[in-house]
């Protein structure tokens, strides 16, 4: 399986919700960030290694191995070196691991779900992802709308944050004011649930128990949205939000006539995938 998403639009809460309400929700979940590992120690991480079988090597089991009846979400990989995407591609199609160093093949039965934050096209491209294993792992594929994309879900989201941390920090925080929320609604959000997550985070250990969280909680970058848009520069009440997404609808408007209407050619020439692309035509009704 795969996921795509811009980074924190949360692919890895994807990958969590489909593992716990699976039949596999009683085994291990394994994420293993690829980007975070070396290739050469990744490899090992993953299959197991043996003693002997290098330099300081010990007998230790993989994560596949670990994960065994359970899930292993493998976050980024198209940061994987292509040699490490054959093995994984051998190991999804014979369903066995060899550690390294080691003759012996251990059968598995592993789900791997797999995220990517560039877009799959480009990176085959420019092979940086093998084309057969990007094949094997789109069998099923899920794309992850950025939260400027589904700016409806972000009062449930905040909500569900302010709800976690009220838990954690042992509050009794009564939301948002209406201004924090207009500014919210406004904001594009490029760093996604993350950032949303993390601005939450930050002003919920600087407002007092029992308190509502306004504006002086939060950062210039929220802050400031309102006042841009209220600007005597921009004319009407426009946000910028609007502005930039009224420029990508005339573009992808003329790349897609140019095309003769053609998806397939219309998103090769936007540098964007086939579902993103049948997303943007039915958002802004192409």
């Amino acid at each position: 399986m795969l996921i795509y998403g811009e980074t924190g639009s949360g692919k890895e809460l994807f990958a969590q919700s489909i593992h716990y309400n699976g039949i596999r929700k009683d085994k291990p979940f394994i994420p293993i960030n690829c980007a975070a590992i070396p290739s050469a120690l990744l490899e090992g991480m993953l299959f197991g290694t043996v003693k002997g079988g290098f330099t300081g090597a010990e007998n230790k089991k993989g994560l596949f191995e670990e994960a065994h009846r359970g899930t292993v979400l493998l976050d980024e990989i198209n940061s994987m070196e292509p040699y490490l995407q054959s093995k994984l591609l051998r190991v999804l199609q014979d369903g066995y691991i060899r550690p390294v160093g080691s003759n012996k093949i251990i059968d598995i039965d592993v789900r791997v779900i797999a995220t990517l934050n560039e877009e799959p096209e480009m990176l085959i491209r420019e092979g940086k992802l093998r084309k057969d294993f990007y094949y094997r792992l789109s069998v099923m594929r899920i794309d992850v709308p950025s939260l400027r994309e589904r700016k409806e879900d972000i009062k449930e989201i905040t909500e569900n944050f302010i709800s976690h941390y009220n838990t954690l920090l042992s509050k009794n925080i009564k939301g948002l004011s209406e201004e924090v929320w207009e500014k919210f609604y406004e904001y594009n959000w490029p760093g996604n649930i993350r950032e949303l997550k993390n601005t939450i985070e930050s002003a919920m250990n600087m407002v007092d128990d029992g308190e509502m969280l306004t504006k002086e909680f939060f950062e210039n970058k929220i802050t400031m949205v309102g006042d841009l848009n209220n600007d005597s520069k921009f004319t009407g009440d426009l946000s910028l939000n609007h502005h930039l997404e009224e420029v990508e609808k005339a573009i992808i408007t003329k790349i897609y006539k140019k095309n003769g209407e053609n998806i397939t050619r219309t998103a090769d020439e936007l540098k964007i995938s086939r579902q993103n692309l049948q997303y943007k035509l039915k958002k802004y009704n192409l």
